[in-house]
This record gives C-alpha cells, sequence and structure tokens, in this order.
C-alpha cells in the first residue's frame, strides 16, 4: 500500500532538516507531491495524471487548500509563484520577484482571475467530487467552501477539520489581522498535532474513533515572526 500526498505546505516541507516533528515520515511507502504554496487549480490535474499509476489498496490523502491560488506560469521557483493570490501578495517571502512578474504580466493575470471567476471557485468542490467518484480510498481535507458535501462511504472521507483552522486554533492569542508572518512550526502544526494527523489517517483507514487535533496551548508569538504587515491587495 502506497499513500500518495496532495496538497500545499500542510503536506509539504521542502529542505526538513529541523528536530522537530515531521507528520509524513510516520507514514510507510509515501509518494508526496505536494507543493506549498498551491490549491485545487495545481492539485486536481496533477491527481488526474498519477491515478492511473495507482493501485487498488493505495491511499490518496489531500488537502485541498485556498481555491483561489492560481498557478501561473513563470520561471520563479514555484513556492515563492503560488503565492500570487486573488487576495494579493501575502508570502512572508521577499516579494521583489513576484511584484515584478505581477507589474509585467498584470492584464493577464487579471483577465484570468475575472474571466473563470465561476471556474475558480468550483475548483474545490471539483476535485472533492472526483476523488469522491474514484475507487481508490481518498481521505480529505478541504478549507475551502463547498456547495455539496459528499457522504463519507468505505472509499472515501471527507474530514470536518479545515487545516487552516486546526493551526490557528493552537494559539491561545491568535491575531488573526496579523500578516506577512513566517511560521516556524513544521507544516504550521506544533508537534502534537502532526502525531494526532497521522493518528487520524490511521483510525480512518481502521474504522476507529478519530482523534480531536490539540487546542489553545501555544502562544503565536513564541512560533512566528511578523515580516511585514503592509499587505498589498491587486483585487481589492
Amino acid at each position: 500500500m502506497t499513500y500518495w500526498l496532495f496538497g500545499d505546505s500542510f503536506f509539504d516541507l521542502p529542505g526538513y532538516e529541523n528536530d522537530k516533528v515531521y507528520w509524513v515520515d510516520f507514514l510507510p511507502d509515501v509518494k508526496n507531491l505536494s507543493l506549498g504554496g498551491t490549491g485545487p487549480h495545481h492539485m486536481l490535474p496533477l491527481i488526474q495524471q498519477t491515478v492511473p499509476f495507482m493501485k487498488k489498496h493505495d491511499v490518496i490523502v489531500c488537502h485541498v487548500s485556498d481555491r483561489y491560488r492560481i498557478t501561473f506560469p513563470s520561471e520563479l521557483p514555484d513556492d515563492q509563484m503560488m503565492y500570487i493570490t486573488r487576495n494579493g501578495l501575502e508570502s512572508g517571502y521577499s516579494e521583489k520577484g513576484i511584484e515584478s512578474y505581477y507589474e509585467e504580466h498584470k492584464e493577464h493575470i487579471d483577465f484570468a482571475y475575472r474571466t473563470f471567476d465561476k471556474i475558480i471557485e468550483g475548483f474545490p468542490q471539483y476535485t472533492v467530487s472526483y476523488l469522491y467518484s474514484l475507487d481508490i480510498m481518498s481521505i480529505v481535507f478541504c478549507s475551502s467552501p463547498l456547495s455539496h458535501r459528499p457522504k463519507n462511504n468505505s472509499t472515501f472521507h471527507l474530514s470536518d477539520y479545515n487545516l487552516f483552522e486546526v493551526s490557528n486554533k493552537e494559539f491561545i492569542d491568535f491575531d488573526n489581522t496579523v500578516y506577512g508572518m513566517v511560521d516556524y512550526r513544521n507544516c504550521h502544526l506544533s508537534d502534537e498535532n502532526h502525531h494526532v494527523l497521522v493518528e487520524y489517517i490511521r483510525n480512518v483507514l481502521a474504522n476507529k474513533p478519530l482523534p480531536s487535533f490539540k487546542e489553545n496551548f501555544i502562544r503565536q508569538e513564541d512560533v512566528t515572526e511578523k515580516v511585514d504587515s503592509n499587505v498589498q491587495f491587486i483585487y481589492d
């Protein structure tokens, strides 16, 4: 059995060289095709291309993240390019390359968002519905709104948990007005919730009671660093 992972930075951890827990390490035989900063626009075609290589008893674990994360063609590193979203430039990285790219391609980017707005809004539903249609076991976390939630069955599990909320609820003092943060937690989760995430996946497969993620036990300032509060919103 192989675990096929599709998602964003909740699953992807490039350059992993610290002594913190990384939940993916606890799963055997993993093919991690996640990429930080991406959304369903990136992952749906990737899943469709990969399914023919999967076997009957394999497991898909997917985090369907922000529907407005659109993959634009660029020579910039992927983990920066994906941070041009409908909401603006929100990355904690150096923005110079992204700003230059946006200024150069502004007309095309604006055209894409405004012309395909309804399609973009539907990407999370398309992704979840496609996974629901497969005969391969899929465990799905979705952090974007869905117009319809398929019922869980023997080959499909849609979690009630939103991983963005799980991450934020770790904080005793979460401040949702702060932008431009660097998060020093692996995959935006503390070690305790890395273990819970693995247990959750295992219990879904074993049809056992599901664990709860831990809440209200760390301070935001202890694990994050504010980089720039002057967020440039492109589409507001």
